[in-house]
């Protein structure tokens, strides 16, 4: 399901029209998404979402973020433990010993191999390993495409067998291929400059773009309705599906683990259990299960590994008990409850309420011949700098531009920069009073 494989089900559920439409407009708003959380992260010096939530909605945001990214998370979880049981029944079909076993165990044999891969304690270890994972993806969606190419489509295919019913859940669908952004604030984070993040976005959106669109069209193409949530099974088996699988069982699992580590993280480190700790903790956390944990003389890794073991054991409870609901419903229900919210809506609205409480701020500024650039001066985007003479105090993510008298233009901005513009004309602002901060901000020209 990685490197838009997923998207042929989704196609076959919606149909032509509807198919294409959702599938490019939801590249195009997770694109704008994506370029908004990274500008949110840095502007407010947020380094998870749920401190995203609260610097725009108080605790009830915070809660909020933490709920969307728990349920949309937990349940890509789910699906995945379920989607490795498929795979190895798939993998060893022909292995004399293996090919007796049921799916269900294999899920249990899944979630023991994941638990290792689960004991990386941060995101600092996943470089290398998303790059393989990432090259694996994309050599799958070579076979996929190339498969379809030498085959063509099935004999007899139907292209208008779907619902309105189909059409929503499959929405959602679409949306688990797209909710990676669930975690960009915290990969903005561990990035040596955070900066950084927008050209890696464009490039990373560059190269899916294209694999998301040709796998949709054309697996909808060859396919039609009968479009399997597993693509694998969509193919027919020779020894080129077979490599592809046997390199997919280990490569998909740092990806599983990726989305899982942002919300253990959360639980973690209140209770104390800090991801640079080892064999010691160092953690100064005063809390009751923190202090308690530290009283039990456990290492910080055998505490990790018994939390994680654990809930890896929930996460194949469940997909055990919805194994029969089948891999396309569990994956609506993980798109509809938490991705959909963090990757198509959520980042607009906490722009909107940030972005909002910027322009709040200088319209309650006090001073005279002050006004204000136009609407179309305000960009969610970040606005080249321009260094110039002049000093003076500013409130926190605000830009200010200054045209003296003689033309010359001033701009000031600090690290975290926003998108209020101010124009003062003639003498700068003896005082502004900022409403909302416990400060008065003193404007003194030199």
């Amino acid at each position: 399901m990685f490197g838009g494989t997923q998207l042929g089900f989704a196609m076959g559920q919606m149909g032509w029209f509807w198919g294409t439409f959702w599938l490019l407009f939801s590249g195009l708003a997770t694109w704008i998404s994506g370029h908004l959380l990274g500008r949110l992260c840095i502007n407010h010096h947020c380094d998870t979402y749920p401190e995203l939530g609260e610097k725009a909605f108080g605790r009830a945001g915070r809660n909020m973020v933490t709920a969307c990214q728990w349920f949309g998370y937990f349940f890509v979880g789910v699906v995945q433990v379920a989607a490795l049981g498929s795979s190895y029944v798939q993998t060893f079909a022909d292995v004399p010993a293996l090919n007796s076993i049921c799916q269900n165990a294999f899920m249990i044999i899944g979630a023991l191999v994941l638990v290792p891969f689960l004991q990386i304690p941060s995101f600092t270890g996943f470089g290398q390993l998303a790059l393989f994972s990432a090259s694996i993806a994309v050599f799958g969606t070579f076979i996929y495409l190339g498969e379809i190419a030498r085959n063509g489509k099935y004999t007899d295919v139907c292209y208008d067998q779907y619902t309105a019913p189909s059409i929503m859940a499959n929405i959602a669908n679409m949306a688990f291929t797209y909710g990676g952004h669930g975690t960009f604030p915290e990969q903005v984070r561990e990035m040596k400059d955070p900066n950084d993040f927008f050209r890696g976005f464009d490039i990373l959106y560059g190269v899916a773009m294209p694999f998301y669109t040709v796998c949709a069209l054309v697996s909808f193409w060859a396919f039609g309705n009968m479009n399997s949530a597993n693509y694998i099974e969509n193919l027919m088996d020779n020894n080129i599906v077979k490599v592809n699988l046997y390199l997919s069982l280990l490569s998909g699992l740092p990806i599983i683990v990726l989305g899982q580590v942002v919300i253990l993280l959360q639980l973690e480190i209140p209770a104390g259990i800090l991801p640079t700790d080892w064999w010691v903790n160092r953690s100064q956390n005063e809390g009751q299960l923190a202090t308690f944990l530290r009283s039990t003389k456990l290492s910080p890794v055998m505490i990790r590994f018994f939390f994680r073991t654990f809930y890896i054991g929930v996460l194949l409870l469940l997909a055990e008990m919805l194994d029969d609901a089948g891999l396309g419903t569990i994956v609506s229900i993980s798109g509809a409850i938490g991705l959909a919210a963090m990757t198509y809506w959520l980042p607009f609205v906490l722009a909107l309420k940030l972005d909002w409480e910027e322009v709040r701020m200088a319209h309650h500024c006090e001073s005279r011949n002050v006004s204000f650039f136009s609407p179309n001066h305000i960009s969610p985007f970040p606005v080249q700098e321009q260094a110039g003479p002049g000093r003076m105090v500013q409130p926190p993510c605000v830009r200010w531009h200054f045209h003296q008298r003689d033309g010359r233009s001033i701009q000031r901005d600090r690290p975290g920069r926003g998108l209020v513009s101010i124009i003062h004309r003639g003498q700068l602002p003896r005082k502004c009073r900022i409403l909302g901060q416990r400060h008065v901000e003193e404007h003194r020209p030199r």
